[in-house]
């Protein structure tokens, strides 16, 4: 009989490159006529936003805007703000990447840093990092099952996790939003948020139908009354579809909506009144999907009839044990610089997050760089900057003695309190997308080499051996040339282990 082996392949991505690249921003700006002169600088912001990613050849190209929003006092005392651009393109050289990379970038504020050169003048200076992520899908041959040549196998049935795809895809939403009654008409936008919210996925036909919501937070300063703060929320929906080959109803899948830009601008409606707001933003969907497969791989293997050997290798399998896409509340405390008499807002700059599962247990750190627009005692407008840590626990269905976590949080919405003099009671709403994976590295056989060349055979039908109580049959079988089965059917032993001390008949094949 011909010598013959099976082979099943695990599909995996990798993520093969990450290069960092930087865009300095240096710039000086003289203020427009219809903003006020500088008294006090309360915070300068930068927000790089990528509207666009190219690769052709070894070169990765990542364009867009950095917007720049001045927020600061002016010399009637009222709050005032100004806001700026600049272009965003960042180039790096990525080489040596497989076949079909799929290329994904995220730009940063590294620092800023702002001075008032005059009332009518400000210096800028800052840095923005761009991130780019080259992701190369990975094709593993398992060895499962090997006939002929009296080759045996000892095998092992493992879970593991079998990529379909890896893909990204950006969107334009737009939209003009108008100012809810009661609300002051627009004179100057002072700050924007936005944020995208998946509410239900569904494969059909090799598609992926994605919906959801995307919120702006406007704040802006009222047309009418110089200094007055006012806020308000747009919604608006979110339908996409995906092209994704080979994907199933039932395949595990995660997305994640991200906006990578946002830009939202006064409008005047017909008597010539600032009650509309016009927003455009680009979003992108991040999808990965997979199948949990079995397979039988081989970790051992000889044979009865020629000389045999195999080459190892370590492979990992892993397979989701839990996944989410949930929100959480968090309540922190926040102790303020001074004493506060009001708030005007509250908004995330930025989140960090490390996520770690032991047992049945899955843990959530993160922290969240909040900016505070508030009123001290005395009325006056003042900033502040603080970090809030918040823990979010998860109770996985069974308990797992390797695992590797991935999640990505998004801040939803921001509630605030005064509870003392200085203090402020927080409450942030978390969106986490997470995914636990059960891991288990193991020796297999990659590769089995047998020669035509023939064993020596012995003469004896049967061999004596004194084995010990729990002693692996496949190791004994191993020894003496023989076949596992061949031991249990002469042994009368129906499982993988001897079952008391004592001797063994061994026979020959």
């Amino acid at each position: 009989m011909d010598f013959e082996v099976k082979k099943q392949t695990l599909v995996s991505d990798e993520l093969c490159q990450e290069i960092s690249a930087q865009q300095n921003i240096e710039t000086q700006i003289t203020l427009p006529d219809y903003c006020g002169d500088i008294k006090k600088i309360l915070k300068c912001i930068l927000r790089p936003g990528i509207s666009n990613l190219s690769f052709s050849g070894d070169r990765a190209t990542a364009t867009g805007k950095v917007s720049l929003r001045l927020i600061y006092v002016n010399d009637k005392d009222k709050i005032d703000c100004y806001e700026g651009s600049e272009d965003l393109s960042v180039s790096v050289v990525i080489k040596d990447l497989p076949e079909n990379p799929v290329l994904c970038a995220d730009a940063k504020t590294n620092y800023v840093n702002c001075r008032a050169t005059s009332q009518r003048k400000i210096s800028v200076e800052g840095s923005v990092a761009v991130i780019f992520k080259a992701y190369a899908t990975k094709n593993t041959e398992l060895i499962t099952d090997a006939a002929g040549k009296g080759v045996q196998c000892r095998k092992k049935q493992i879970f593991y996790e079998n990529l379909i795809c890896r893909k990204e895809k950006i969107f334009d939403l737009g939209e003009t939003a108008k100012i809810p009654q009661g609300k002051a008409t627009v004179g100057k936008i002072l700050n924007i948020s936005s944020r995208a919210t998946l509410q239900s996925k569904k494969a059909v036909a090799d598609k992926l139908l994605i919906k959801g919501d995307l919120y702006t937070d406007i704040l802006y300063l009222s047309e009418s009354e110089e200094g007055k703060t006012e806020k308000f929320t747009h919604s608006m929906p979110i339908s996409q579809i995906i092209d994704i080959p080979g994907i199933g109803e039932d395949s595990p899948c995660s997305v994640v909506l991200d906006v990578k830009q946002v830009n939202v601008q006064r409008k005047a409606d017909s008597s010539s009144q600032g009650s509309l707001a016009e927003i455009a933003v680009k979003c992108s969907a991040m999808v990965m999907c997979s199948q949990v497969n079995t397979a039988d791989v081989i970790d051992d293997c000889y044979s009865t009839d020629c000389d045999a050997d195999g080459e190892f290798t370590i492979q990992e399998f892993s397979f989701p044990v839990y996944t989410a896409d949930e929100q959480k509340t968090s309540v922190c405390t926040v102790d303020m610089p001074s004493e506060v008499s009001g708030v005007l807002d509250i908004w995330c700059s930025d989140t960090i997050s490390d996520m770690k599962a032991k047992n049945d247990k899955a843990k959530v750190r993160g922290r969240a760089v909040l900016g505070m627009l508030y009123l001290d005692s005395k009325g006056n407008v003042c900033f502040a900057e603080k970090e809030a840590d918040f823990d979010i626990d998860f109770k996985l269905q069974e308990s797992y003695e390797n695992m590797k976590c991935r999640c990505q949080l998004q801040m939803r919405d921001i509630e605030w309190k005064i509870i003392a003099k200085d203090k402020l009671e927080i409450k942030m709403k978390t969106g986490i997308v997470c995914q636990v994976n059960s891991c288990e590295s193991m020796r297999i056989v990659k590769n089995i080499n047998v020669s035509d060349k023939k064993k020596s055979s012995d003469d004896a039908a049967l061999t004596l051996y004194f084995g010990t109580k729990n002693e692996k049959l496949w190791d004994i079988a191993k020894k003496y040339n023989t076949t596992i089965e061949a031991v249990r059917s002469e042994n009368a032993i129906d499982g993988d282990v001897t079952e008391k001390d004592g001797m063994l008949l061994i026979p020959c094949v």
